[in-house]
């Protein structure tokens, strides 16, 4: 039942477009109802799930607006749920993407757009080791900080390497030691 914008015309009679009318108001409830209520129960209008189309970049934004879409996050190479905002640089935050099915590295983004990484790792020795952090790199060596933990010892770290990816650890204690990660930044 196609959807007929031009019913009914001015010199239609209503038994010659009554078809028509029937079907426009078909058409009317079988597009309402996907994603939403019913129209006869009590909750008519509202949502009862969402389903978006993948969008392409960038969106625009103006004023104090939000913008929520769907579009293809480069890291994980998945459609993901984007929040853009007028002052949000670029494509916004990909508030679905991230690793977090993964129990030795993950990342995810934050509503702020920070992004969190978190990993366990094992290291013994003195010398200075690359540890690299799964997920989006973060901007700069300045933008993000990494609390390390072995037990009740903590080591935190803001001045990391440049590229945004890694953080060079080292430990003054004797053997091998599995140790726990968190890092937040931009």
């Amino acid at each position: 039942m196609p959807w007929n914008p031009n019913i009914p015309q001015a010199n239609d009679k209503l038994s010659n477009s009554q078809l028509q009318l029937l079907n426009n108001f078909q058409a009317i409830d079988t597009g309402f109802s996907f994603n939403h209520v019913n129209l006869n129960l009590a909750d008519a209008g509202k949502h009862n799930l969402l389903t978006m189309p993948q969008q392409t970049f960038p969106q625009s934004v103006t004023g104090s607006d939000l913008l929520f879409y769907v579009g293809l996050e480069p890291v994980t190479a998945l459609s993901q749920l984007y929040l853009k905002r007028s002052t949000d640089a670029g494509n916004g935050i990909p508030l679905t993407a991230g690793n977090t099915d993964n129990a030795t590295f993950g990342w995810a983004y934050l509503p702020f757009g920070a992004i969190i990484k978190w990993g366990v790792f094992s290291f013994s020795g003195a010398v200075p080791v690359a540890i690299t952090m799964q997920g989006p790199a973060y901007t700069s060596s300045t933008s993000y900080s990494v609390t390390v933990s072995s037990g009740f010892t903590f080591f935190t770290y803001t001045a990391l390497n440049n590229n945004g990816t890694q953080f060079l650890f080292e430990s003054s204690i004797a053997g091998v030691e599995s140790y726990r990660f968190i890092a937040i930044g931009t």
